[in-house]
Protein backbone atom coordinates (compact mmCIF):
# COMPACT_ATOMS: atom_id res chain seq x y z
CA UNK A 1 0.00 0.00 0.00
CA UNK A 2 2.63 2.36 1.13
CA UNK A 3 4.76 1.84 -2.34
CA UNK A 4 1.21 3.08 -4.35
CA UNK A 5 0.70 6.02 -2.38
CA UNK A 6 4.47 7.25 -2.68
CA UNK A 7 4.44 6.52 -6.20
CA UNK A 8 1.46 8.82 -6.81
CA UNK A 9 2.99 11.77 -4.64
CA UNK A 10 5.91 11.84 -5.76
CA UNK A 11 5.20 11.52 -9.75
CA UNK A 12 2.81 14.13 -8.47
CA UNK A 13 6.29 16.43 -7.52
CA UNK A 14 6.99 15.33 -11.28
CA UNK A 15 9.67 12.56 -10.64
CA UNK A 16 9.79 9.38 -12.33
CA UNK A 17 9.32 6.08 -10.27
CA UNK A 18 8.78 3.91 -13.53
CA UNK A 19 12.50 4.45 -14.86
CA UNK A 20 14.53 4.84 -12.20
CA UNK A 21 16.44 2.74 -8.95
CA UNK A 22 14.06 2.97 -6.36
CA UNK A 23 16.10 2.39 -3.04
CA UNK A 24 18.05 5.79 -4.71
CA UNK A 25 14.54 7.95 -3.76
CA UNK A 26 13.15 6.38 -1.10
CA UNK A 27 14.65 8.19 1.65
CA UNK A 28 12.78 11.77 -0.38
CA UNK A 29 9.75 9.76 -0.74
CA UNK A 30 9.53 8.51 2.77
CA UNK A 31 10.25 12.49 3.37
CA UNK A 32 7.32 13.59 1.15
CA UNK A 33 4.71 11.38 2.35
CA UNK A 34 5.62 11.32 6.50
CA UNK A 35 5.05 15.45 5.44
CA UNK A 36 2.07 15.14 4.17
CA UNK A 37 0.85 13.11 6.61
CA UNK A 38 1.75 15.40 9.22
CA UNK A 39 0.24 18.28 7.49
CA UNK A 40 -2.70 16.29 6.76
CA UNK A 41 -2.38 17.05 3.59
CA UNK A 42 -1.75 13.41 2.10
CA UNK A 43 -5.91 12.62 1.34
CA UNK A 44 -5.68 15.52 -0.94
CA UNK A 45 -2.40 14.82 -2.94
CA UNK A 46 -3.36 11.05 -3.48
CA UNK A 47 -6.78 10.24 -3.18
CA UNK A 48 -8.32 10.90 -6.64
CA UNK A 49 -5.22 8.70 -8.18
CA UNK A 50 -5.50 5.93 -6.02
CA UNK A 51 -9.54 5.58 -6.22
CA UNK A 52 -8.71 5.84 -10.10
CA UNK A 53 -6.50 3.18 -10.19
CA UNK A 54 -8.29 1.08 -8.30
CA UNK A 55 -10.95 1.91 -10.43
CA UNK A 56 -9.05 0.85 -13.24
CA UNK A 57 -8.12 -2.63 -11.57
CA UNK A 58 -11.78 -3.41 -10.68
CA UNK A 59 -12.91 -2.74 -14.34
CA UNK A 60 -10.39 -5.62 -15.54
CA UNK A 61 -11.50 -7.71 -13.22
CA UNK A 62 -14.23 -10.72 -14.25
CA UNK A 63 -17.78 -10.25 -12.10
CA UNK A 64 -17.43 -11.35 -8.07
CA UNK A 65 -13.15 -10.77 -8.78
CA UNK A 66 -10.91 -9.86 -6.01
CA UNK A 67 -8.84 -7.11 -5.36
CA UNK A 68 -6.52 -7.89 -2.52
CA UNK A 69 -3.95 -5.44 -1.03
CA UNK A 70 -1.77 -5.67 2.17
CA UNK A 71 0.51 -3.56 3.62
CA UNK A 72 3.36 -4.19 6.29
CA UNK A 73 6.29 -2.79 7.87
CA UNK A 74 10.06 -3.04 6.66
CA UNK A 75 12.53 -2.19 9.19
CA UNK A 76 14.07 -0.46 6.37
CA UNK A 77 11.71 1.79 5.69
CA UNK A 78 11.22 2.86 9.57
CA UNK A 79 15.57 3.52 9.44
CA UNK A 80 14.62 6.09 7.22
CA UNK A 81 12.12 7.19 9.67
CA UNK A 82 9.21 6.73 8.04
CA UNK A 83 6.48 7.82 10.34
CA UNK A 84 5.44 5.26 12.59
CA UNK A 85 2.16 6.23 12.84
CA UNK A 86 1.08 6.23 9.83
CA UNK A 87 2.83 2.57 8.92
CA UNK A 88 0.55 1.46 11.69
CA UNK A 89 -2.91 2.86 9.61
CA UNK A 90 -1.97 3.07 6.25
CA UNK A 91 -5.05 0.74 4.99
CA UNK A 92 -7.28 1.96 7.84
CA UNK A 93 -6.29 5.71 6.34
CA UNK A 94 -7.66 4.44 2.94
CA UNK A 95 -10.80 2.34 3.90
CA UNK A 96 -13.33 5.17 4.24
CA UNK A 97 -12.06 6.74 0.27
CA UNK A 98 -13.45 3.04 -1.11
CA UNK A 99 -16.72 4.77 -0.48
CA UNK A 100 -16.30 6.49 -3.60
CA UNK A 101 -16.12 3.88 -5.77
CA UNK A 102 -19.03 3.27 -7.85
CA UNK A 103 -18.47 -0.80 -7.82
CA UNK A 104 -17.79 -3.45 -5.39
CA UNK A 105 -17.58 -3.98 -2.19
CA UNK A 106 -15.33 -4.57 0.95
CA UNK A 107 -15.18 -8.42 2.03
CA UNK A 108 -13.31 -8.96 5.92
CA UNK A 109 -12.35 -12.36 7.12
CA UNK A 110 -11.60 -13.35 10.92
CA UNK A 111 -8.12 -15.05 9.37
CA UNK A 112 -6.83 -11.62 7.85
CA UNK A 113 -6.47 -8.72 10.33
CA UNK A 114 -8.20 -5.57 8.73
CA UNK A 115 -4.93 -3.44 10.09
CA UNK A 116 -3.18 -5.22 7.26
CA UNK A 117 -5.21 -6.30 4.96
CA UNK A 118 -7.70 -5.57 2.32
CA UNK A 119 -10.16 -7.40 0.19
CA UNK A 120 -12.51 -5.98 -2.38
CA UNK A 121 -14.86 -7.66 -4.14
CA UNK A 122 -16.15 -6.78 -7.38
Amino acid sequence: MNDILQAILYENKSFDTTNSDWFEFLPEMIRMINEEYVNQTLEAQVKVQFLSLLENCLSVLKPNGYLVMSHYVFQFDLNLDYNVELTENMIPMVRPWLKELSVGNELFFDELDPQWWLIYQK
